[in-house]
Parts: structure tokens; C-alpha cells; sequence
């Protein structure tokens, strides 16, 4: 459990991380949408590259499974570069996804931050797994701001429910049995530490408790979308808002 000096830095990360959605968003809502996506293609450029030092420092220093990009999290370094770069069906598809998964991610970070992102936070500079896991975290969490603040997705609850619920099974799939091979914890998925969780996996056994743990994490992904949906058509009201009142004044 995190104690009080975690949950203070954890807020004051998220102060940064709104401050620069709020001034970002001062300067770019009214721009064209290749203008206003310019802030997540250097997030996606930030992760791909955070993740790629890791696995060179790994392959230089001794390579450990529990670094192997397998990780839930770990996907983004795929779902970003698609969203920005592809197009049509997919890019609508893997936006929603990488756009709802990052804030989905900054939900559980603050509900359950030890699971996310371990101690990383009382130690941020104290070498370089804990500086890479907080800061990995911080810029996933920025990416589902900014997709918010500069309204950069087009919501269709069906379509986007099937996106976000497959997408989730999918990564059990792959993350489920590999963390059993493995062993090591991909997403909660082989827990060893003493504790309920890993008392659960023990009584019920692994590959069932793969499958519950999927589900799960498969139905989270239903009110994580609408609580994401919230805040989104709460950012677009506002800019109708905004946009009316400067209409007014002008005709005044």
C-alpha cells in the first residue's frame, strides 16, 4: 500500500501531467487535427524510445525475463506508432484503443498504484528500471489527457466497446500463457509475492486464474470507456461553450 508521501507524489504528477494538457490545449483546440495530434506522435516517439533503451540495456547488462516487452503496457509501443500512422478502419480502431487504454492505465495507477508501477515512486531517480516505470506510466497517463483535452477521438460506444473488450482478450492471450511459461508476472498474471492475490492463484490454480484475471480485466474496460466518455463530451461541451461565446461577442 502506498502511504501518503506516494499518493502526494502521484498528485503531483498528475498537477503536471493537467497543466500540460490544460496549456496545450490553450494553444491547439482550434488548430486542424494533424496540428492538435503533434503532442501524442512525441509520446509515441517517448515510449517507443524509453522501451527500446530498456531492452538495449537489458541485451548489454544481462538480459531478464521480467524485462521482455510482454507487459500490458508494453503494447503501446505498437498501439501508438499504428494510431498515428495508419489509416482508415485501423487507425480508428487502435486511436480508440491507445486513446481508452492510456486512461484506463491512469485509473489503475491511482487505485492500485504498487501493482502498475511497484515502489518506483519514492524513488524516481534511484536508477534506471525506477525512472523508466514512473516515467513510462506518467507519459501513457499524459497521452489519455491529451486525447481528452484535444478531443482527438471520434466516440462510438458499440463499435469501440467490441475494440476495447477484444482488444483485451487479446493481450490475455498472449500475456495469460506467456507469464505462466515464463513465470513472471505479466499483468498480475503469475503474482508471487505472499499475499491474497497469489493465495488465489495457488488454490485455483494458474491457468483458471489467467482466465479470471482476464475477464476481469476484459469488463473493466466497459466502465473505464464510459467514465473516459464522461470527461470527453464534458471537454466538448465545454468547447461549444467556449465557441458560442466568442460567436456572441463578435456579433455584439
Amino acid at each position: 500500500m502506498y502511504d501518503f508521501l506516494g499518493y502526494l507524489i502521484l498528485a503531483l504528477f498528475f498537477a503536471v501531467n493537467l497543466i500540460i494538457s490544460l496549456v496545450t490545449r490553450n494553444y491547439l483546440i482550434d488548430k486542424d487535427y494533424k496540428t492538435r495530434y503533434m503532442p501524442l506522435l512525441v509520446i509515441a516517439f517517448l515510449i517507443v524510445a524509453l522501451d527500446a533503451s530498456k531492452q538495449i540495456r537489458g541485451l548489454l547488462s544481462g538480459y531478464d525475463p521480467t524485462i521482455i516487452p510482454l507487459y500490458f503496457c508494453s503494447f503501446f509501443n505498437i498501439l501508438y506508432p499504428l494510431a498515428a500512422f495508419s489509416k482508415g478502419k485501423i487507425k480508428q480502431v487502435t486511436q480508440i484503443m491507445s486513446s481508452i487504454y492510456s486512461f484506463v492505465v491512469m485509473l489503475g495507477l491511482y487505485l492500485s498504484p504498487r501493482m502498475m508501477i511497484g515502489e518506483s515512486a519514492y524513488a524516481i531517480f534511484g536508477g534506471f528500471k525506477n525512472f523508466h516505470t514512473f516515467t513510462y506510466h506518467h507519459l501513457v497517463m499524459l497521452y489519455g489527457m491529451l486525447s481528452i483535452s484535444l478531443q482527438l477521438v471520434d466516440l462510438n460506444t458499440k463499435e469501440n466497446l467490441i475494440a476495447l473488450v477484444f482488444g483485451a482478450i487479446g493481450y490475455t492471450l498472449i500475456g495469460g500463457p506467456s507469464a505462466a511459461i515464463l513465470k513472471v508476472n505479466f499483468h498480475s498474471f503469475y503474482p508471487t509475492d505472499p499475499g491474497f492475490i497469489t493465495n488465489l492463484r495457488l488454490t485455483m490454480g494458474t491457468p483458471l486464474f489467467i482466465t479470471m484475471w482476464g475477464a476481469m480485466f476484459a469488463v473493466v474496460m466497459i466502465p473505464g470507456y464510459f467514465i473516459f466518455k464522461v470527461f470527453y463530451q464534458y471537454v466538448a461541451n465545454r468547447r461549444v461553450a467556449e465557441n458560442t461565446d466568442t460567436t456572441l461577442k463578435f456579433l455584439r
